[in-house]
């Protein structure tokens, strides 16, 4: 089992498969996954989301 089959992501978050990862100098591949968050919600004060810009997206490598 892989640890990103073992992660309790937080709701909102959802991980997306990119495919194997060869890195030179390694045996195996790396397994890459993309964690995402789930859009703003239009109700918010600007002031929240200006706090929250952060990018929508993150790549993990993870053997």
């Amino acid at each position: 089992m892989r640890v990103i089959d073992r992660l309790e992501l937080p709701p909102g978050v959802a991980k997306r498969s990119l495919g194997d990862l060869r890195l030179r100098g390694k045996g195996a591949d790396l397994a890459l996954y993309a964690l995402t968050r789930a859009p703003q919600r239009a109700h918010r004060a600007e002031a929240t989301l200006s706090r929250d810009a952060a990018p929508e997206e993150t790549r993990v490598a993870l053997p």
